[in-house]
């Protein structure tokens, strides 16, 4: 019997051009689509516009704000000269609790949908109140320096601690992730989770970029995100393509593996799964050459027959 070839980009792209799939992509933001927490680069910002005026729908899908969304990448696209290739770009911030897509009319980005942690079918006020309670222990006991504002962000949909404050460079950032911040994080959440559970608090805590982490609704991370841009677009999840760079057990965009015809890891290599390839070049870089290389796939790929219909 023939030995299974292992899947690569290239043997991905041949599967779609068999079944006449134009994929929709959605795309974590930092260190995948930008560097960590920069703006998006001019060759990257190309590649995308070339997808967006092939007619790809585009999805940011990230634990980060609105708003920093809005500073790392929407603002170095000039709507004003882009037409109508804006309208099949969307924004999932928070983990896609909340929703934005764009407006013709005053062209710009309109949130569409918000899942709010005060209403009282998600957390209520005094859910809220007890998560922030806990989250305060956590940051006494251990001894996470800083005010409540400096290391607290409240976004709506989900309350953001950053554990170095919020002023901390890139720099201070990658050097607290590779003294060990990644085993600290694992232990403050793990100790946040036990807390929400002892006191019914329908609350998660999950890492977040490198040195943040994030409480949000506990069924609220990137696979949720996936199932909302596919009932957003009005995709089967069969047709998305995700890429991301945290897919280790406790990295943000595990919950991604299986909810996606296939996650595409542009972070460090790990174990070989279904639903999961690893890129062979990382970070921003990585993504810009699957860009690239989905670019000139559009451009060859026979548009005459209609698409084949395909199920989740």
């Amino acid at each position: 019997p023939s030995v299974p070839q292992p899947l690569t980009f290239g043997r991905l792209l041949r599967s779609l051009d068999q079944l006449r799939i134009t994929p929709t992509l959605v795309v974590d933001m930092d260190n995948t689509l930008t560097p960590f927490r920069s703006a998006i680069s001019r060759p990257m910002t190309t590649a995308l516009l070339h997808l967006l005026r092939s007619g790809l729908k585009f999805v940011i899908l990230t634990s980060s704000s609105f708003d920093a969304v809005q500073e790392q990448v929407l603002t170095q696209l000039h709507p004003i000269t882009l037409g109508d290739c804006l309208r099949d770009f969307y924004v999932l911030a928070a983990q896609g609790s909340q929703s934005y897509s764009y407006d013709d009319t005053t062209r710009s980005f309109k949130c569409t949908s918000i899942l709010d942690l005060r209403s009282n079918d998600v957390l209520g006020e005094q859910g809220l109140n007890r998560a922030m309670h806990i989250i305060s222990d956590a940051l006494r006991i251990f001894n996470i320096v800083g005010s409540w504002e400096d290391c607290v962000e409240d976004r709506i949909s989900q309350m953001t601690v950053m554990l170095l404050g919020k002023g901390a460079t890139r720099d201070e950032k990658d050097r607290y992730d590779k003294s060990g911040g990644t085993e600290k994080r694992i232990i403050i959440a793990k100790y946040m989770n036990c807390r929400f559970v002892e006191e019914k608090v329908a609350a998660y805590a999950r890492l977040g970029g490198k040195s943040s982490i994030d409480i949000a609704p506990r069924n609220v991370d990137k696979g949720y995100g996936l199932d909302r841009a596919a009932q957003m677009l009005g995709v089967a999840r069969s047709e998305i393509l995700f890429f991301g760079d945290e897919f280790g057990l406790d990295g943000g965009d595990f919950p991604a593996i299986g909810r996606a015809r296939l996650s595409i890891n542009v972070g460090p290599s790990i174990w070989q799964c279904p639903g999961l390839l690893n890129y062979p070049r990382i970070g921003p870089t990585g993504t810009l050459d699957a860009f690239r290389r989905l670019g000139r796939w559009l451009e060859g790929l026979d548009r005459k027959h209609p698409l084949s219909p395909i199920s989740s």
